[in-house]
């Protein structure tokens, strides 16, 4: 980032992406994708936290030791380590990204959730998460599953 400082930043707080933003810059945050970099310790968490890390991405399509990812069906959602670790997360104020968890996982997590209503605590950064139709009626990765696409 340091080559590019007049356009991008490290953001590590809601205020550090603000500023960037009113500074005209893009804002970077730290993120890890899939839980299984947590090796089943909040205390990995806690140290990706201090080392700049902003956002976990939960599972990566298949089950972890924090749930079940979007590929195991209807079957799962949040194990007790990923209810611990999305708490945790909520109170490091971390975001929880719910891409790839499958639709029980997505459900828990708003549950669990109890992040404070300034800070979004959920996050879904790609629409590859199969979500209840309700909210989506299609995945990303319908078409592809469907052979239509």
């Amino acid at each position: 980032m340091e080559d590019y400082k007049d356009d991008l930043c490290f953001a590590g707080s809601g205020q550090d992406i603000l500023r960037a933003r009113q500074s005209g810059r893009l804002a970077c945050l730290l993120a890890i994708e899939g839980g299984e970099a947590l090796e089943g310790k909040l205390a990995h968490l806690r140290n990706a936290y201090r080392l700049g890390v902003r956002l976990l991405t939960l599972t990566w399509n298949f089950r972890n030791d924090l749930a079940s990812g979007q590929m195991e069906g209807a079957e799962g959602g949040l194990s007790r380590f990923g209810r611990e670790a999305v708490e945790e997360m909520n109170r490091l104020r971390m975001l929880v990204d719910v891409s790839h968890l499958n639709e029980p996982g997505f459900w828990d997590v708003i549950e669990v959730s109890t992040s404070p209503p300034s800070l979004p605590p959920i996050l879904m950064r790609r629409g590859s998460a199969i979500i209840p139709p309700a909210i989506c009626p299609m995945s990303r990765l319908d078409p592809l599953l469907t052979g239509e696409g």
